[in-house]
């Protein structure tokens, strides 16, 4: 079957996008680069990869590209108005990197030294960006499309929608809108996301992942609403209310995807939106990827006699790696959650941050610290309410390489150190700030996470809240 999709072809630019203060010197017959194809970038070629930034982004980035690399070889001579001008659009995301190597290659001896100073500062900044946009968020040409497509297996179970069942093809994730979109690689396994949509009040998206042997297969991803973290789905099945309930694997941290896929699927859910047609099918594309239980009651009778399918429960190590305090009975006093030296997040040394949105917590910032002895990652997550930096601990988890599910190999149980600010009402032990509710969460901050030593020496290490 050849699956016809096509990414969407660049507009050529016109002159009357560009902002007023700039006066570009450009060949408009020209088809202009995006942020995150400079490397591939060809003037003679009529459609190149989609726009990965906003249309205002897209607007600043035809005119600084196309104006004449020499005007920057005079930096000493240009005026403070327009040189602080040129600062001010570095700093909101103009990163061509070839644009920035031309600038700096015409470069004299300048006497301003702090401008050049200041202006290689931002460059070096930008071009680091760059590199990152472009190997994470590569959107993918027809072509390498239409081969994923081909090799695409979809080993889920059909999905019931009252009394009939109904098996998820990949034609049907085409015409959902659900084909992949943007293409990024990670210990040597390539994830290629879809656009991003809404499954039961949840963000999702899905991967088409190719491993090194090959092989394609879809995942299904979702953000909790609670932990505001990214997880992969492997199985699901009806509560008593008829409502979907999602499967937990080995454990819910088992189950938490890596900090760098966290960060880009917080990208890509902030571009483009799916719109799949109907709820129902919405329902399909996600779930139809996944092994189907009728009830929890099967899914942990099935848990218990090790006859849980699918490739997680192949490529994840069932037992944990380590443990932290917690049980499903009754929270660990917050004032005990304290642990060696050795184990705990080095505050000093920050691995990677990326800010998100979620239904629960509107915005917030993550960040990724290693523990003092390397052994460990932990996911710290931020907001702000009422003027209060408010934290939690989205995730620990071991540095193992992923598997084709997202999944890390090796996992550990976080027990109550990953209590989330906004807890299921029935599982908050009596911490809760019952005054202080969001739907069906309450929070925990007040009388439990604000308590608890490693979140304390975070807000007292961290300093001020990096969104202010």
């Amino acid at each position: 079957m050849k699956f016809n999709v096509f990414p969407r072809k660049h507009e050529t630019a016109k002159q009357n996008e560009i902002p007023e203060s700039y006066e570009p010197n450009w060949d408009s017959t020209k088809v202009v680069p995006f942020a995150g194809e400079a490397k591939s970038f060809n003037v003679e070629e009529e459609s190149i990869n989609p726009s990965l930034f906003s249309y205002q982004e897209d607007k600043i980035l035809r005119a600084l590209y196309w104006q004449d690399p020499r005007h920057f070889g005079m930096l000493n001579n240009i005026p403070d108005e327009e040189y602080n001008h040129i600062l001010n659009n570095i700093k909101k995301g103009v990163y061509d990197e070839s644009y920035y190597n031309d600038m700096f290659r015409s470069l004299p001896t300048l006497e301003d030294a702090e401008k050049t100073k200041s202006i290689r500062k931002l460059y070096e900044g930008a071009v680091k960006t760059l590199h990152e946009k472009a190997e994470t968020y590569a959107q993918i040409y027809s072509e390498r499309i239409d081969e994923l497509l081909q090799k695409n297996e979809i080993d889920g179970d059909p999905f019931p929608i009252g009394d009939e069942k109904h098996v998820l093809t990949t034609e049907t994730l085409v015409n959902a809108g659900l084909a992949p979109h943007y293409e990024t690689n990670i210990d040597g396994i390539s994830f290629n996301f879809s656009k991003c949509f809404k499954v039961q009040g949840r963000d999702a998206c899905l991967a088409y992942v190719e491993t090194p042997d090959g092989k394609v297969k879809t995942r299904a991803y979702y953000r909790s609403n609670s932990a505001g973290l990214w997880r992969y789905c492997p199985d699901y099945g009806y509560n008593s209310g008829h409502s979907i309930w999602f499967g937990k694997g080995y454990n819910e941290e088992a189950l938490t995807l890596p900090p760098e896929l966290q960060k880009r699927l917080n990208t890509i859910s902030e571009m483009d939106k799916a719109q799949p047609e109907g709820r129902r099918m919405a329902d399909l594309c996600f779930f139809g990827t996944a092994k189907f239980y009728q009830d929890k009651i099967a899914h942990d009778r099935a848990k218990t006699f090790g006859e849980l399918r699918g490739d997680y429960y192949e490529e994840t190590d069932k037992k944990c790696s380590f443990e932290f305090a917690g049980s499903a009975e009754e929270k660990t006093p917050p004032e005990e959650l304290d642990y060696s030296r050795e184990i705990t997040p080095d505050y000093h040394q920050e691995i990677l941050s990326y800010k998100s949105n979620s239904k629960t917590y509107g915005n917030f910032t993550t960040r990724v610290y290693p523990s003092h002895d390397g052994s460990l990652l932990y996911s710290l997550c931020e907001t702000e309410i009422d003027g209060e930096r408010q934290a939690w601990i989205g995730n620990v988890e071991t540095s193992a390489p992923v598997g084709s599910t997202g999944c890390r190999t090796k996992w550990g149980y976080n027990g109550d150190l990953s209590t989330p600010l906004y807890e299921y009402a029935d599982q908050t032990s009596g911490y809760g700030e019952w005054e202080n509710h969001k739907d069906s969460y309450v929070s925990m901050w007040k009388n439990y996470l604000s308590k608890v030593p490693l979140i304390k020496r975070y807000i007292e290490e961290t300093g001020e809240n990096p969104e202010k």
